[in-house]
């Protein structure tokens, strides 16, 4: 065996990390688990109410954002442990109903007049020029 590999070996650092890498795979299933149930009572609540519980989503999203940087983690290709030895991720902060979110995008699209350099274009207009009639 190679004295580089001995090393590895017997390096401590590397060990605890299995530890980490452990828990942190165990707790991503529990995640996994989480994110189901809340998936479910969402869709309990959208067939009963008509809508969804913010304060879910939001848990859903941090559920979502924690296993990510879990997995990156377990799969070295970050150093750094998720939460509890970080914050909890923070939530996406357009979080909201996907009609609104549809609403506010269709009213941040600029309507008006094409511009100079933007041709305006009539579709019918070709297929007419081209017929014998």
């Amino acid at each position: 065996m190679s004295e580089h590999k001995a090393q590895n070996f017997t390096n401590p650092d590397l060990w605890i990390r299995l530890i980490y890498m452990i828990v942190f795979a165990l707790l991503a299933v529990l995640a996994r688990w989480v994110v189901t149930l809340i998936a479910l009572f969402q869709f309990i609540l959208m067939l009963v109410t008509g809508a969804d519980n913010q304060n879910l989503r939001a848990l859903g999203d941090g559920i979502a954002r924690w296993t990510q940087q879990a997995y990156q983690f377990l799969t070295f290709a970050a150093e750094q442990k998720p939460y509890p030895f970080q914050d909890w991720p923070m939530p996406f902060t357009n979080l909201q109903q996907p009609e609104a979110a549809a609403d506010a995008a269709a009213e941040a699209e600029p309507v008006g007049e094409p511009s100079a350099d933007t041709p305006a274009t009539n579709p019918g207009a070709d297929e007419d020029s081209g017929k014998a009639g």
